[in-house]
């Protein structure tokens, strides 16, 4: 059964949840003029069929790994493939895909939970307890805390999915402007799997200084590490006046310009800032990652605080 919440504080930061995939389906400020910058779906029904993630928390293994499989312990672990040959966004054991439970709320916090079953076959292993907390506070942010417990080894890594336009919903956000604190990026193959590589960014990725978000983007940049407190992504109106900001302690971000985004949508109607593991890094040896095991439970926190110059 399809259950929302709002939670709110006395300064009108407002934001409701769907507990279908713990999603993110509006949030508003007084710095926004009580206008929803989430891009969502008008009847709740239709998180049913959406195959995008809108405004969900995504994983449990967030972005793709490269062919649906993980070594641990001199074991492969299938996950099973949703992307061809590949593994996106949890697959078959999708938290976008399960009703989340509700177990703790307060006026401007709520907290929700998920159990995964493990599979013995195909999928992530072990019985898993995820725990996402969405908390808005008196300084106009929206923070996301995500938690996990597992009783094997497994790659774990969610993000929040959330489809941002700070302007009007009606257009796209090639007027917004992007500014990022990465200096570098992990190149991709046909299939979307990093290659091994970080490198300079090339001009059209390269966000160091706040440019329009024109390129058609799906890419994973490196954090600069050790500026938890520095804003990962920001982002601003067309019009100059409201601005976004993300902060994280993940090692990257994904940067997607939802080129291919239809109706009852237009194209590059949204922008998602994921901050993330890197792509397939259970993978690769160089990249930044820890499995999540018995005694080593899994931790990140996304932050996005919203700004207005008139106010």
């Amino acid at each position: 059964m399809l259950n929302t919440w709002q939670i709110s504080n006395q300064n009108g930061n407002q934001a409701t949840i769907l507990n279908y995939g713990a999603r993110l389906i509006d949030w508003s400020a007084e710095v926004t003029n009580g206008r929803n910058i989430i891009v969502g779906y008008d009847h709740v029904e239709d998180y049913l069929q959406d195959g995008a993630c809108m405004g969900a928390i995504a994983g449990p293994y967030a972005n793709r790994i490269a062919g649906a499989q993980v070594n641990i312990d001199g074991k492969t672990i299938n996950l099973g493939a949703n992307e061809g040959v590949n593994h996106l966004h949890g697959a078959q054991d999708g938290l976008q895909l399960v009703y989340w439970q509700l177990e703790a709320r307060t006026e401007n916090a709520i907290t929700l939970v998920h159990q995964h079953l493990g599979s013995s076959d195909v999928g992530y292993p072990g019985n898993i307890i995820f725990k996402v907390t969405y908390t808005v506070t008196e300084q106009d942010e929206l923070i996301i805390d995500i938690k996990a417990q597992s009783e094997r080894i497994v790659p774990i890594g969610p993000t929040g999915h959330a489809y941002i336009n700070l302007g009007e919903h009606s257009k796209n956000i090639n007027d917004h402007t992007l500014q990022l604190n990465a200096e570098s990026y992990t190149p991709v193959d046909e299939q979307n799997i990093p290659n091994g590589s970080i490198e300079p960014m090339p001009e059209e990725y390269d966000f160091q200084s706040a440019k329009a978000v024109t390129a058609s983007l799906d890419n994973n940049f490196v954090v600069k590490h050790g500026q938890n407190s520095v804003p990962v992504a920001t982002l601003v109106s067309p019009d100059g006046k409201l601005t976004l900001e993300v902060c994280s302690d993940y090692p990257g971000i994904q940067v997607y310009t939802a080129d291919h985004m239809s109706t009852p949508f237009v194209s590059r109607n949204a922008i998602c800032l994921e901050p993330q593991y890197f792509p397939d890094a259970p993978n690769k040896t160089n990249f930044p990652f820890e499995f999540t095991e018995p005694g080593k439970p899994f931790h990140k926190f996304i932050k996005y605080q919203l700004k207005n110059t008139e106010l």
